[in-house]
């Protein structure tokens, strides 16, 4: 090899290594705005979210009359509280059955 290839080749290594610090430069710079963009969706998309959830309140409000202050809520404990009354009036009645245990006393009724 003769020495005017050596030179070249070592020339151009040298500018190789020149434009390093810019290339990485850029890549961090590409990375960056990559991330910045992601955020920028991944807000839009929460944004959204939000919206369709507000609206959705806000239909479900309308069908059940309630003003959002959790009246409906309280409406359908008391109902559930209700129901869970009858139904352990019931199994304290006995049915008839002839069966004189006391039913009352399993738990979770």
């Amino acid at each position: 090899m003769s020495l005017e290839k050596v030179r070249n080749r070592s020339d151009h290594s040298a500018s190789d290594t020149r434009d390093m610090p810019m290339v990485l430069g850029l890549v961090m710079l590409s990375a960056l705005i990559f991330v910045c963009i992601n955020i920028l969706v991944a807000d839009e998309k929460l944004a959204d979210y939000i919206k369709r959830l507000d609206e959705s309140d806000a239909d479900e409000e309308k069908a059940t009359g309630s003003n959002g202050s959790g009246g409906g809520m309280a409406e359908k404990i008391a109902a559930i509280k209700g129901k869970r009354d009858r139904h352990k009036a019931l199994l304290d009645g006995g049915g008839g059955d002839g069966n004189t245990r006391r039913r009352s006393d399993r738990s979770g009724c």
